[in-house]
């Protein structure tokens, strides 16, 4: 049940990405989509470098696993290197695919310090591609206009949202992330972001459900409905599918 509400915040409600460009960004987006597994994938090296020096675009994506009982237990963690040279914002991952260069993805790779990794096959390293700092702000600029942006015509698109109530969900879910980045996140933080999204800690609704207890699911619901400004039916159905 704990991974439920790890889904609610990060699955369900868009897509977290990692720090990388607005390229990378959207390739993880569908990477995430196409895989059904329970795999997680984020950005590990953004721009990394071509190793065969061809001038292709490479970049190393961190899978994680984490525990189905305890959300914030990393079980495993892979890193796999995909070149993305031909890959635009209009294909689908399955597109991608068919246009994937010969050795495109490359799964023998393993940190080896100072923000590197290397292809335990060959050798090869990956490094980052060199950049100015006006580059690297207006990189950032645009990649959090365009994780907001996407979040929010997800969230919009499942729920039936209004645009503003989607823009404020989708801002509160990137300052989330970013926060993220720099420490542990507690039971507390999750519990926050939960009444700030559906106006309670969705471990309420976690107890009621297993307990049976109709009157008080029928109340959080009312609450969550009035919150984002829909109908009791969708907060209902989001919230059934959450714990099927």
């Amino acid at each position: 049940m704990h991974k439920l509400y790890f889904i609610l915040l990060f699955v369900l409600l868009g897509v977290i990405f990692s720090s990388c460009n607005i390229k990378e960004s959207t390739f993880i987006m569908k990477l995430n989509e196409y895989d059904r597994s329970n795999w997680t994938f984020s950005v590990a090296k953004s721009k990394a470098n071509d190793p065969t020096g061809t001038g292709q675009h490479w970049f190393v994506v961190r899978s994680s696993r984490y525990d189905e009982n305890h959300p914030d237990l990393l079980v495993e963690e892979r890193f796999i290197a995909y070149n993305i040279t031909n890959f635009t914002d209009q294909m689908s991952f399955q597109q991608y695919l068919a246009t994937l260069p010969i050795d495109g993805i490359r799964t023998d790779i393993v940190p080896i310090g100072g923000d590197f990794y290397m292809d335990s096959s060959n050798g090869n390293i990956f490094e980052e591609l060199s950049a100015t700092p006006k580059d690297l702000e207006k990189v950032g600029a645009l990649k959090e206009e365009f994780i907001i942006s996407s979040v929010r015509e997800q969230i919009i698109g499942e729920f039936g949202l209004s645009q503003e109530r989607g823009e404020k969900i989708a801002k509160l879910i990137y300052q989330w992330n970013t926060l993220s980045k720099k420490r542990q996140m507690s039971s507390d933080d999750l519990a926050n972001i939960g009444k700030e999204i559906l106006g309670f800690d969705f471990k309420k609704f976690q107890q009621a459900f297993n307990g049976g207890d109709r009157s008080v699911i029928d109340e959080l619901i009312k609450i969550a409905a009035l919150k984002n400004n829909i109908s009791p039916e969708q907060v209902n159905k989001i919230l059934n599918n959450l714990v099927q």
